[in-house]
């Protein structure tokens, strides 16, 4: 089945988490063996998210696995938000990634460098610097 690659920048429908970003939240938490916990965590988070500034991209797959039903779920994700880091006495902007994962049933397909790649060039356009 084909890859169909994702963004998600509004995590809101309202005060509630959009249905896209509940996926993600899920695929997210179960690659890291976490409880996603209830609606009201998961709708929690979708407004933390939202406040941080948090862009979550992926890779979806129609019906990945058996129980989905035609759903597009993730099958990777990577999320990443502006922020800072104190260097010193001063501050150093930042793009900070998070929520890296990928399906056990996709590893070995180049995804994560995939989603990695833009994730460095933005960093890069938004002026934060990375040493080699």
């Amino acid at each position: 089945m084909a890859l169909t690659p994702f963004e998600i920048r509004d995590h809101l429908d309202g005060d509630r988490a959009r249905p896209e970003y509940e996926r993600a939240h899920r695929r997210i938490h179960a690659a890291f063996y976490m409880d996603p916990g209830t609606r009201e965590v998961i709708d929690w988070s979708a407004r933390a998210d939202q406040e941080a500034g948090l862009v979550l991209r992926g890779f979806t797959e129609a019906a990945a696995l058996p129980h989905a039903a035609g759903a597009q779920l993730p099958v990777a994700t990577i999320g990443c938000f502006p922020s800072s880091l104190w260097v010193g006495a001063r501050a150093a902007r930042t793009w900070m990634v998070t929520a890296v994962s990928v399906a056990p049933t996709h590893r070995r397909r180049g995804l994560l460098r995939s989603m990695l790649g833009p994730e460095l060039a933005e960093a890069q356009r938004r002026g934060t610097r990375s040493r080699r």
